[in-house]
Protein backbone atom coordinates (compact mmCIF):
# COMPACT_ATOMS: atom_id res chain seq x y z
CA UNK A 1 0.00 0.00 0.00
CA UNK A 2 3.19 2.23 1.29
CA UNK A 3 4.38 2.20 -2.52
CA UNK A 4 1.16 2.81 -4.58
CA UNK A 5 0.49 5.48 -2.51
CA UNK A 6 4.27 6.76 -3.10
CA UNK A 7 3.73 6.32 -6.74
CA UNK A 8 0.29 8.31 -6.81
CA UNK A 9 2.33 11.03 -4.48
CA UNK A 10 4.86 11.27 -6.92
CA UNK A 11 2.54 11.93 -10.36
CA UNK A 12 0.69 14.37 -7.98
CA UNK A 13 3.52 16.18 -7.76
CA UNK A 14 5.25 16.10 -10.90
CA UNK A 15 2.53 17.11 -12.50
CA UNK A 16 2.38 20.03 -10.06
CA UNK A 17 5.63 21.20 -10.99
CA UNK A 18 5.23 20.70 -14.56
CA UNK A 19 5.88 23.64 -17.57
CA UNK A 20 6.44 23.53 -21.50
CA UNK A 21 8.29 26.07 -22.86
CA UNK A 22 7.29 27.05 -26.34
CA UNK A 23 10.27 28.40 -28.49
CA UNK A 24 8.99 27.83 -32.05
CA UNK A 25 7.17 30.13 -34.18
CA UNK A 26 5.34 27.88 -35.68
CA UNK A 27 3.06 25.23 -33.27
CA UNK A 28 0.36 22.46 -33.78
CA UNK A 29 0.04 19.14 -32.42
CA UNK A 30 -1.66 18.82 -28.90
CA UNK A 31 -1.12 20.39 -26.24
CA UNK A 32 -1.95 18.20 -22.59
CA UNK A 33 -3.17 18.82 -19.44
CA UNK A 34 -0.48 16.49 -17.99
CA UNK A 35 2.35 19.26 -19.31
CA UNK A 36 0.57 22.34 -18.72
CA UNK A 37 1.05 25.08 -18.59
CA UNK A 38 2.46 26.09 -21.65
CA UNK A 39 5.08 29.09 -21.50
CA UNK A 40 5.02 30.81 -24.92
CA UNK A 41 8.40 32.99 -25.37
CA UNK A 42 7.83 34.54 -28.61
CA UNK A 43 4.94 35.20 -31.05
CA UNK A 44 3.49 32.19 -32.40
CA UNK A 45 1.49 31.06 -35.42
CA UNK A 46 -0.74 28.10 -36.53
CA UNK A 47 -0.50 27.63 -40.57
CA UNK A 48 -2.44 27.17 -43.08
CA UNK A 49 -2.63 23.60 -42.82
CA UNK A 50 -1.95 22.92 -39.47
CA UNK A 51 -4.11 22.06 -36.43
CA UNK A 52 -3.62 23.17 -32.86
CA UNK A 53 -5.65 21.02 -30.28
CA UNK A 54 -5.64 22.41 -26.72
CA UNK A 55 -7.11 19.84 -23.78
CA UNK A 56 -9.64 21.06 -20.70
CA UNK A 57 -7.41 22.64 -18.47
CA UNK A 58 -4.74 23.70 -19.89
CA UNK A 59 -3.08 26.99 -19.25
CA UNK A 60 -1.15 29.41 -21.51
CA UNK A 61 1.04 31.83 -20.26
CA UNK A 62 2.24 34.79 -22.28
CA UNK A 63 5.62 36.65 -22.12
CA UNK A 64 5.13 40.62 -22.76
CA UNK A 65 4.34 41.21 -26.51
CA UNK A 66 3.41 38.15 -27.62
CA UNK A 67 0.56 36.67 -29.50
CA UNK A 68 -1.22 34.27 -31.29
CA UNK A 69 -1.62 34.47 -34.73
CA UNK A 70 -4.11 31.69 -36.63
CA UNK A 71 -4.23 30.54 -40.70
CA UNK A 72 -5.46 27.20 -39.94
CA UNK A 73 -7.30 25.49 -36.87
CA UNK A 74 -7.28 25.69 -33.33
CA UNK A 75 -9.55 23.66 -31.28
CA UNK A 76 -9.69 25.21 -27.70
CA UNK A 77 -12.96 23.25 -26.13
CA UNK A 78 -12.56 23.25 -22.58
CA UNK A 79 -15.56 22.22 -19.77
CA UNK A 80 -17.15 24.10 -17.41
CA UNK A 81 -15.17 22.43 -14.59
CA UNK A 82 -11.88 23.16 -16.80
CA UNK A 83 -11.38 26.08 -18.58
CA UNK A 84 -8.51 26.16 -20.98
CA UNK A 85 -7.26 29.67 -19.70
CA UNK A 86 -4.97 32.17 -21.90
CA UNK A 87 -2.88 35.02 -19.58
CA UNK A 88 0.17 36.91 -19.18
CA UNK A 89 3.04 34.90 -17.67
CA UNK A 90 3.54 37.97 -15.31
CA UNK A 91 0.80 40.35 -14.64
CA UNK A 92 3.22 43.59 -13.03
CA UNK A 93 3.08 46.53 -14.32
CA UNK A 94 -0.17 45.28 -16.38
CA UNK A 95 -1.82 49.23 -15.51
CA UNK A 96 1.34 51.19 -16.95
CA UNK A 97 0.61 51.87 -20.44
CA UNK A 98 3.95 53.39 -21.89
CA UNK A 99 5.34 49.38 -21.06
CA UNK A 100 4.81 45.99 -22.68
CA UNK A 101 5.29 44.11 -19.38
CA UNK A 102 2.58 42.88 -17.61
CA UNK A 103 0.43 41.59 -20.42
CA UNK A 104 0.37 40.05 -23.73
CA UNK A 105 -1.23 41.00 -27.55
CA UNK A 106 -4.25 38.57 -27.65
CA UNK A 107 -5.30 35.78 -29.97
CA UNK A 108 -6.26 36.43 -33.41
CA UNK A 109 -8.23 33.98 -35.91
CA UNK A 110 -7.33 35.77 -39.45
CA UNK A 111 -8.72 34.28 -42.49
CA UNK A 112 -8.27 30.49 -42.84
CA UNK A 113 -5.90 29.40 -45.40
CA UNK A 114 -6.27 25.93 -44.94
CA UNK A 115 -6.86 23.12 -48.07
CA UNK A 116 -9.48 21.40 -45.86
CA UNK A 117 -12.28 21.95 -43.32
CA UNK A 118 -11.53 24.06 -40.50
CA UNK A 119 -12.50 22.62 -37.08
CA UNK A 120 -11.81 26.12 -35.25
CA UNK A 121 -13.50 26.39 -31.37
CA UNK A 122 -13.34 28.39 -28.60
CA UNK A 123 -15.50 26.86 -26.16
CA UNK A 124 -15.03 27.33 -22.20
CA UNK A 125 -12.67 29.36 -22.62
CA UNK A 126 -10.97 32.34 -20.06
CA UNK A 127 -8.78 34.66 -22.32
CA UNK A 128 -7.06 37.49 -19.87
CA UNK A 129 -4.18 40.00 -18.98
CA UNK A 130 -4.18 41.42 -22.50
CA UNK A 131 -2.60 44.85 -22.90
CA UNK A 132 -0.04 46.40 -25.84
CA UNK A 133 1.65 49.03 -24.00
CA UNK A 134 3.39 50.08 -27.09
CA UNK A 135 4.43 54.29 -27.44
CA UNK A 136 3.98 54.19 -31.07
CA UNK A 137 0.93 53.01 -32.93
CA UNK A 138 0.79 49.46 -34.22
CA UNK A 139 -2.19 47.09 -35.69
CA UNK A 140 -4.56 44.83 -34.40
CA UNK A 141 -4.93 46.01 -30.95
CA UNK A 142 -7.53 43.70 -30.16
CA UNK A 143 -7.86 40.81 -27.35
CA UNK A 144 -9.82 38.70 -29.64
CA UNK A 145 -10.16 38.99 -33.27
CA UNK A 146 -12.29 36.54 -35.40
CA UNK A 147 -12.14 36.36 -39.46
CA UNK A 148 -13.90 33.80 -40.26
CA UNK A 149 -16.72 31.29 -39.78
CA UNK A 150 -16.45 30.06 -36.26
CA UNK A 151 -18.07 30.10 -32.64
CA UNK A 152 -16.74 31.60 -29.55
CA UNK A 153 -19.02 30.02 -26.69
CA UNK A 154 -19.69 29.74 -22.89
CA UNK A 155 -16.27 31.83 -22.40
CA UNK A 156 -14.69 34.73 -20.23
CA UNK A 157 -13.18 37.42 -21.16
CA UNK A 158 -11.76 40.16 -18.49
CA UNK A 159 -8.73 42.43 -17.24
CA UNK A 160 -7.73 43.19 -20.85
CA UNK A 161 -7.32 46.59 -22.05
CA UNK A 162 -6.20 48.19 -25.74
CA UNK A 163 -3.66 50.33 -25.86
CA UNK A 164 -1.82 52.58 -29.07
CA UNK A 165 -3.91 51.24 -32.07
CA UNK A 166 -3.48 52.52 -35.69
CA UNK A 167 -6.21 55.13 -34.32
CA UNK A 168 -4.64 55.49 -31.05
CA UNK A 169 -7.04 52.64 -29.49
CA UNK A 170 -8.93 49.93 -30.61
CA UNK A 171 -11.76 47.88 -30.06
CA UNK A 172 -11.23 45.07 -27.46
CA UNK A 173 -13.19 42.39 -29.57
CA UNK A 174 -13.16 42.34 -33.29
CA UNK A 175 -15.60 40.49 -35.63
CA UNK A 176 -14.96 40.35 -39.54
CA UNK A 177 -17.51 38.58 -41.41
CA UNK A 178 -17.84 38.35 -44.88
CA UNK A 179 -19.34 36.47 -48.28
CA UNK A 180 -22.17 34.95 -46.34
CA UNK A 181 -20.32 34.12 -43.44
CA UNK A 182 -21.60 33.66 -39.99
CA UNK A 183 -19.67 34.57 -37.06
CA UNK A 184 -21.38 33.41 -33.33
CA UNK A 185 -20.64 34.80 -30.15
CA UNK A 186 -22.74 32.69 -27.56
CA UNK A 187 -23.31 32.36 -23.54
CA UNK A 188 -20.29 34.82 -22.98
CA UNK A 189 -19.16 37.29 -20.16
CA UNK A 190 -17.21 40.33 -20.62
CA UNK A 191 -16.46 41.88 -17.33
CA UNK A 192 -13.51 44.27 -16.29
CA UNK A 193 -12.07 45.21 -19.17
CA UNK A 194 -10.97 48.92 -20.69
CA UNK A 195 -11.06 50.04 -24.16
CA UNK A 196 -12.03 53.59 -25.18
CA UNK A 197 -13.31 52.68 -29.01
CA UNK A 198 -15.16 50.09 -28.18
CA UNK A 199 -15.49 46.59 -26.54
CA UNK A 200 -17.20 44.71 -29.47
CA UNK A 201 -16.72 45.94 -33.21
CA UNK A 202 -18.25 43.81 -36.00
CA UNK A 203 -17.56 44.74 -39.28
CA UNK A 204 -19.86 42.48 -42.28
CA UNK A 205 -19.52 42.86 -45.61
CA UNK A 206 -21.13 41.18 -48.82
CA UNK A 207 -23.63 39.55 -46.52
CA UNK A 208 -21.59 38.47 -44.00
CA UNK A 209 -23.01 38.34 -40.17
CA UNK A 210 -22.29 38.66 -36.96
CA UNK A 211 -24.87 37.02 -34.09
CA UNK A 212 -24.13 38.01 -30.37
CA UNK A 213 -26.97 35.73 -28.16
CA UNK A 214 -27.42 35.50 -24.64
CA UNK A 215 -24.19 37.34 -23.86
CA UNK A 216 -23.35 39.28 -20.56
CA UNK A 217 -21.23 42.81 -20.40
CA UNK A 218 -20.52 44.60 -17.05
CA UNK A 219 -18.35 46.65 -14.97
CA UNK A 220 -16.48 47.72 -18.46
CA UNK A 221 -14.82 51.38 -19.15
CA UNK A 222 -14.34 53.35 -21.73
CA UNK A 223 -15.86 53.68 -25.22
CA UNK A 224 -18.80 52.22 -26.21
CA UNK A 225 -20.16 48.59 -25.75
CA UNK A 226 -20.78 47.46 -29.64
CA UNK A 227 -19.97 49.04 -32.59
CA UNK A 228 -20.65 48.22 -36.22
CA UNK A 229 -23.06 47.42 -38.90
CA UNK A 230 -25.40 44.28 -40.21
CA UNK A 231 -25.47 42.89 -37.11
CA UNK A 232 -28.07 40.57 -34.91
CA UNK A 233 -27.70 41.43 -31.01
CA UNK A 234 -29.88 38.98 -29.52
CA UNK A 235 -30.07 38.69 -25.78
CA UNK A 236 -27.39 40.24 -24.61
CA UNK A 237 -27.26 41.89 -20.89
CA UNK A 238 -25.46 44.64 -19.93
Amino acid sequence: MKKYLFILAFFICQNAFAQTQIFSSNVSGTWSYISSPYIINQNITIQGNALLTIEPGVVVKFKPGTKLTIHGSMNATGLPNQEIIFEANDTTNWYQNNTTNGGWNGIHFLTFQGTGTDISYFNNCILKDVKYGYQTPVASCNALTVNRKMKVQNSKFYHNTTGSGIYNSEELFLLNSDNNKTIEINNCKFYDNFSSLAMLKSNNNTSGISHVHACEMNNNNGGSVFYGYYNNFKRCLL
